[in-house]
C-alpha cells in the first residue's frame, strides 16, 4: 500500500519568534486534521538570523574575541528563551531542554577556542 507524504518545511522568518512558531504549530495541527491520506513530515531549520549568529560565535571564538563571543552566546540564549515564552504547553520542559542545549553549545565553543589557540586540527 502506498502512503502519500506531505512535507512541511519551516525556517528563517517563519520560526523567527515565539508568535511565528505558534503560527507554524497551528499550520501543522490543521494539516494533521485535514490530511486524510497524506502523512505530514515536518522539517524545521534555524530561526531567522541564528545560522549567521552561530558563524559569528565561531569566528569570535577562533580569533580570541572573548567578550564578543560571550555577548553573542547571551543574545542567542535570550532569543530562544524569548521565543519559548510564547509556546503554550510544555514551557518548563522546553526551557530545560533549551538550557541543556545551550550549555552544550557553550562547551563546544570552549573546545573550539582551545583548538584555535593551540592550532590543533579538529578532525
Amino acid at each position: 500500500m502506498k502512503h502519500a507524504v506531505c512535507v512541511l518545511k519551516f525556517g528563517g522568518t517563519s520560526v523567527g519568534s515565539g508568535e511565528r512558531i505558534r503560527q507554524v504549530a497551528t499550520i501543522i495541527a490543521n494539516t494533521l486534521q485535514s490530511s486524510e491520506e497524506a502523512f505530514p513530515v515536518v522539517v524545521v531549520s534555524a530561526m531567522s538570523g541564528v545560522t549567521d549568529q552561530l558563524l559569528r560565535i565561531a569566528r569570535h571564538a577562533c580569533s580570541g574575541e572573548q567578550k564578543a563571543c560571550e555577548q553573542e552566546l547571551l543574545a542567542l540564549r535570550q532569543k530562544h528563551l524569548d521565543a519559548a515564552e510564547h509556546v503554550q504547553g510544555a514551557q518548563s520542559g522546553l526551557i530545560a531542554d533549551l538550557e541543556q542545549t545551550l550549555a552544550e553549545l557553550h562547551k563546544t565553543v570552549l573546545a573550539l577556542k582551545r583548538v584555535a589557540k593551540t592550532g590543533q586540527d579538529v578532525s
